[in-house]
């Protein structure tokens, strides 16, 4: 199933809110920014690696394609 951008977008939020409410970081700048990064390139790693797509090929053949 395609993670959509919904998904995405309340990943990205529940994970800022659980970072920025730690408070063992809540003035260390590097670690709230490291955090953040992983948490970005994780999600945004799993959304645009993840979906299922139809097209057709020159043939006029249409294949389903799924990314898992």
């Amino acid at each position: 199933m395609a993670l959509d951008k919904t998904t995405l977008k309340n990943n990205l939020k529940s994970g800022l809110i659980q970072i920025l409410s730690n408070p063992t970081i809540q003035n260390n700048v590097n670690t709230i920014a490291e955090q953040l990064a992983i948490l970005m390139s994780n999600e945004i790693d799993t959304y645009v690696k993840t979906g299922n797509a139809t097209g057709v090929d020159s043939r006029g053949d249409t294949h389903n394609l799924n990314i898992e």
